[in-house]
């Protein structure tokens, strides 16, 4: 399965990118297509005049307030409902399936959503023609390993040396 991950520092464009290119996959009929808005600004899910009812960075929220107050076979419950719980989180249109980070409400790391971003890129992934990951400005989900799966990488740059600095250190 191809993954084309998008990124480079803020403002430089990757949304605008990520939605063009989607937009010219789905034209030349690559199917089953996801779509991955793995910025929790959400960018990629406003550029396609969309909105999504769970996203992951929810899930993941949920799944922690349950399994606080759960029991010992609760929370096996929880972890053998993930892919289904996953599965939820999918919006799913006729030319593709969009997948979203989205936010914390809390003021904590996002270490574990993007954990698990990537868990669910590595699950999905056998199941599509091909992906496309609009990515969070800068390293942290190069560093995360959260786009390991990448095949293709579009490294977007305002020419600024920060955002050659940006690429060097991604390349």
């Amino acid at each position: 399965t191809p993954v084309i991950v998008v990124c480079g520092k803020g403002g430089v464009g990757k949304t605008a990118i990520s939605a063009l290119l989607a937009q010219s996959v789905i034209e030349l009929g690559v199917k089953p297509l996801l779509l991955v808005d793995a910025d929790p600004a959400g960018g990629l899910v406003s550029a396609l005049g969309e909105s999504v009812r769970k996203t992951l960075a929810g899930l993941r929220e949920e799944l922690v307030e349950a399994a606080r107050t759960a029991g010992d076979s609760k929370r096996e419950t929880l972890a053998r409902s993930m892919d289904y719980l996953l599965l939820e989180t999918l919006a799913e249109r006729n030319n593709y399936s969009l997948l979203a980070m989205g936010r914390n409400t809390s003021q904590s790391c996002f270490c574990p959503a993007n954990t698990l971003m990537r868990q669910a890129i590595d699950s999905l992934a056998a199941s599509f023609g091909a992906i496309i990951i609009d990515a969070e400005a800068g390293l942290e989900q190069i560093h995360r390993r959260v786009t390991r799966r990448s095949t293709h990488t579009i490294v977007v740059t305002d020419g600024s040396k920060r955002s050659t600095d940006t690429l060097t250190s991604i390349t």
